[in-house]
């Protein structure tokens, strides 16, 4: 994974500062490392371990810097994070998440989860407490829920089945508390929140540490990225 400072000079510096928590510097994600491609030839994965919330960490970028994230073919596309930005100011929050392929339409409802389940999602999780645990953190996100009263379809990615909400973790469940706007450029996710929809949303900065992460949950294959990776 690689973090870029973006520059007209086209330098690039490392920038990777905790100063708005006293949160644990990883410094370990921040090295730079050679990009390398992942052949062709890996199969597809076919399932993963759920996240367990001790392997949720957590990173801190500026407004003006990149994150990149080297490629990994055994995923679709869409859950495929290739890069992250965000401009976050005293009014609102935008957020850019690269996919290295976003398809017109995707398949929903395809198999017998619970219903309500989330079925695919898009999110930024924010450690607005600065205590290095997902309990009381915002997410920002972008999905959809299964529904089992429903047929298996293919949808776009922007649909109105697709949710795009701010929600504040408790210890066990989760309340929103604002909605958002999608937009889709290309394969990027562009998350817009304002912060006048809710003053939780105010304690979200330039410099609150963050992980971002992709879902996918079908009943039968669970898969992910997430940045920075356990």
């Amino acid at each position: 994974m690689k973090y870029i400072k973006l520059s007209a000079a086209f330098f690039i510096i490392i920038i990777l500062t905790f100063s708005g928590c006293n949160s644990k510097n990883h410094q370990d994600e921040a090295a730079v490392i050679e990009e390398t491609s992942v052949p062709s030839t890996i199969p597809m994965a076919t399932d993963m371990p759920e996240l367990l919330r001790t392997e949720y960490h957590y990173i801190i970028s500026d407004n003006d810097e990149k994150i990149l994230d080297d490629s990994d073919l055994a995923l679709p596309g869409y859950l495929d994070i290739v890069s992250f930005n965000k401009s976050i100011t005293e009014t609102e929050i935008v957020l850019f998440i690269e996919l290295r392929d976003l398809p017109a339409v995707l398949n929903v409802n395809q198999s017998g989860i619970l219903k309500n389940t989330i079925e695919y999602s898009w999110r930024v999780n924010f450690d607005v407490d600065c205590d290095n645990t997902v309990a009381y953190d915002i997410s920002l996100i972008h999905y959809r829920l299964w529904n089992k009263s429903e047929d298996e379809i293919q949808t776009a990615p922007d649909d109105l089945s697709f949710l795009t909400e701010g929600i504040q973790h408790q210890i066990n469940t989760g309340q929103t508390i604002a909605e958002g706007i999608i937009k889709i450029d290309k394969n990027t996710i562009i998350l817009n929140f304002s912060k006048t929809n809710n003053e939780n949303l105010s304690s979200i900065t330039a410099d609150t540490p963050i992980h971002i992460l992709a879902e996918y949950n079908s009943g039968e294959v669970y898969l992910y990225d997430i940045i920075p990776k356990p």
